[in-house]
């Protein structure tokens, strides 16, 4: 990895790690969003409604949205289980003293 990506990913966890439970609550928030989507659109493509469309590719385009939008979802769940264990066991001095190693 590059140092100068290393140390903006750092940055990065540096930021989380200073507001823990902010960023817990945001990333559960994507997911929730995420899901509401991914099912509103796949409700529709299973709804009645959909013959009133004039172009067979819309079909298509809401069944890619709304399984993009589940993975998204799923990732960001996945980000709120991650942020709590990356809190958990790590450090900031550790973080910081790497960012500083790469910096020089």
């Amino acid at each position: 990895m590059k140092p100068n990506s290393e140390a903006k990913i750092l940055r990065e966890y540096l930021k989380i790690m200073d507001d823990p439970d902010g960023n817990v609550r945001k990333f559960r928030r994507y997911a929730q969003i995420a899901m509401t989507l991914a099912m509103l659109f796949l409700f529709f493509c299973l709804s009645d409604n959909i013959h009133h469309i004039e172009s067979v590719y819309y079909i298509a385009v809401l069944g890619f949205l709304a399984g993009t939008a589940f993975g998204l979802g799923i990732w960001f769940i996945q980000a709120v289980t991650q942020t709590k264990l990356l809190v958990a066991h790590m450090s900031k001095e550790s973080i910081a003293s790497r960012i500083e190693e790469i910096i020089g």
